[in-house]
């Protein structure tokens, strides 16, 4: 059970830091302009949605092992869910296309979106399959948590893209710095817990003497 644990969070971590990844080295290395990578994040985020969705409905437990008050439970946070998601993620999307195309008049970079697109889905396909093979069914806790981290995601974007567009008026590649930044904290933040917890543990164990110091 702890090696599935510990393969789903080194998964988590790793496609979520990968997904942060492609815009940056595609504007870094590929020439894509900060406008793209950031448009590629919108993306993403989009994109995450109808697979949070779908993670939760597949983990869920069989009917016939939820009272009715929980499956009630568990239909209103979808409900809920989904209607700020289309509030805050609609609100962005219309947000940035006004600034970057009719503000801006940046030209929409159609073969580069496809070019980070590609390695994007892949990324987020490979941490859905890894959760349906090694998590077991979500229980309402746990369900509960996949939705306030994908709403945290939406407010990050909401949030850096009001905050990169003040700051593009400095420099553009400051449009894309603010998301990059808070993203890679987001995603570093479970195994940095998880971290901190195994080193909280053995320093305990070390002071209580249950594991002696070697040399």
């Amino acid at each position: 059970m702890a090696t599935k644990a510990t393969i789903r969070l080194f998964t988590t971590t790793s496609t979520g830091l990968g997904v942060t990844a492609v815009p940056v080295v595609g504007w870094f290395w590929g020439g894509w302009a900060a406008e793209t990578a950031m448009i590629l994040y919108l993306l993403e985020t989009l994109l995450a949605v109808p697979l949070i969705v779908l993670r939760v409905q597949l983990l869920r437990p069989p009917a016939d092992q939820l009272d009715p008050g929980e499956l009630r439970k568990r239909r209103e946070w979808l409900q809920t869910y989904l209607i700020i998601v289309a509030g805050f993620g609609g609100g962005c999307t219309v947000f940035m296309a006004a600034f970057l195309f009719l503000f801006m008049g940046f030209p929409l970079d159609l073969p580069a979106l496809r070019a980070g697109l590609i390695p994007i889905g892949i990324f987020l396909l490979v941490g859905l399959v890894t959760d349906l093979i090694l998590r077991q069914p979500l229980a309402l806790p746990e369900v509960e948590t996949h939705f306030e981290k994908s709403l945290g995601r939406v407010f990050l974007l909401f949030l850096a893209v009001f905050i990169g567009v003040w700051l593009a008026a400095i420099e553009m590649i400051w449009f894309l710095a603010p998301f990059v930044v808070l993203k890679t904290l987001a995603d570093l933040e479970q195994p940095l817990t998880w971290l901190g917890d195994r080193t909280r543990h053995l320093y305990a164990r070390l002071r209580k003497g249950r594991m002696p110091l070697s040399g």
